[in-house]
């Protein structure tokens, strides 16, 4: 793991977030090729100073490179054991492990004392639903905004709280009053309503047919974007959207298809990097997964961690080419990106020429004085500004490929009406900035 994390910073990555105690693996083998389990006995609360202490180093390192971690107190309920690999240690340790409320808020207060002064963000527990699970609804709810409340109680630097949800789903359950400790706007897992069998873990052939190909459509990006916009701009939160599991670079290994991508949005670089710019032009933050490291190299998939994967190489040079973009503007100084706000509706793009399918674009920003335009399946975009006759932008054309930008001489009609020409309908980012 010191590795990762040295790799990861040395890459320009300031979050990653990971579970203190996971469903998996929820011990961890010393230097001395002991294992060391989280808890002795959970039903007695006899906790194991050692695994802990390797928490603290991990951490430790982690906040010294410029990384905050999102800690994952637990998971939320047990899972059946042929669910699990065999070939993986089973521990299946969750929230439910602990014999009754008053334990688990324990639990609760001691990670909060533990590592509150940290540069941290808690997360109660991951998937805990709104999917079936194996206890009720309402008290799932509930047990999950007592342990939120318990935090926020305890927590003297009041750190970022949230709950992570299931694929698929943005659910209002934990966002009204009831649910005041938390501080994020959602931390969901999703890629979309309209994608259609991005998962297919349980394919075998022949009736697999929906797993191959399966590469994700403008149009799918187009609804991924319009969802988690819907959700920063019209649900009144006010506060952070994270889409903590949009895509797995490469996600394969199912032993039915062992070759076939079988995660939403992950099929190759260019999907990988558009769903990455369209979430963002939501107004959103990202956590991206690669095949390799996720899960701790685990997550069923049959292959090794390996945080130096150079198949991955390419995907983090196209999030490092966004990231430069949204964090410097042209002339290198800072970008005040926290001042962008999505604004589609002065954006409109004409059909790809080639087949007629729509063309797609996506703005953000800071009105009047800078307007960032994305788009994809169309050579031809239009950016309408109600500015004054008298005002004149610079305008230049960004690859996200590459990370090139090239002034243009921009056609205007009407004093403020952009005509945004593209070289082809791959994906193309323009900006306007006030002389």
């Amino acid at each position: 793991m010191s590795n990762y994390f040295t790799l990861r910073a040395a890459q320009g990555y300031n979050y990653v977030h990971s579970e203190i105690i996971g469903l998996v693996r929820s011990s961890q083998i010393d230097a001395k090729g002991r294992e060391q389990p989280a808890f002795h006995d959970y039903r007695a609360e006899t906790i194991n100073p050692a695994y802990f202490d390797e928490v603290d180093a991990r951490l430790r390192q982690a906040n010294s490179l410029g990384i905050t971690l999102g800690l994952i107190l637990m998971e939320p309920y047990f899972t059946p054991a042929a669910s699990i690999d065999p070939a993986f240690r089973y521990d299946n340790r969750c929230w439910l492990s602990f014999p009754d409320e008053a334990a688990r808020l324990r639990y609760a207060r001691y990670v909060v004392a533990r590592y509150s002064a940290f540069n941290v963000l808690f997360l109660l527990t991951l998937e805990w639903g709104p999917a079936a699970k194996p206890m009720p609804r309402n008290e799932c709810i509930a047990m999950f905004n007592r342990l939120g409340t318990e935090i926020q109680n305890h927590d003297p630097h009041q750190r970022l709280r949230g709950i992570h949800d299931d694929n698929g789903t943005l659910p209002n359950n934990f966002y009204g009053p009831s649910s005041g400790w938390n501080t994020l706007g959602q931390y969901c897992q999703h890629s979309g309503s309209d994608y259609g069998y991005p998962w297919c873990d349980g394919c075998t052939p022949p009736n697999d047919a929906n797993c191959r190909g399966r590469f994700a459509t403008p149009e799918n990006r187009q609804t991924l974007h319009d969802e988690l916009k819907e959700v920063r701009m019209n649900r009144n939160r006010n506060r952070p959207v994270i889409n903590g599991e949009y895509a797995y670079y490469l996600r394969r290994g199912v032993p039915a298809h062992p070759m076939v991508v079988n995660r939403g949005h992950s099929h190759d670089q260019p999907t990988f990097r558009k769903a990455a710019w369209v979430l963002t032009m939501a107004g959103t933050y990202i956590v991206p997964g690669f095949w390799r490291t996720y899960y701790g190299g685990w997550a069923g998939r049959g292959t090794p961690f390996r945080p130096d994967d150079p198949e991955a190489l390419p995907a983090v040079k196209d999030l490092q080419t966004l990231h430069t973009f949204f964090t410097q503007v042209e002339n290198g100084s800072r970008r005040q990106w926290w001042k962008l706000v999505p604004h589609d509706d002065v954006v409109s793009s004409a059909p790809n020429p080639a087949d007629g399918s729509p063309g797609h674009s996506y703005c953000l920003a800071d009105p009047g004085q800078s307007y960032i335009v994305y788009t994809e399946n169309t050579k031809s975009t239009r950016l309408y500004l109600s500015e004054s006759l008298n005002t004149t932008y610079r305008v230049t054309q960004f690859d996200p490929r590459t990370g090139k930008r090239t002034l243009l001489d921009a056609s205007v009609d009407n004093g403020t009406n952009f005509k945004l020409l593209s070289p082809d309908t791959e994906d193309w980012v323009y900006e306007a900035q006030k002389n």
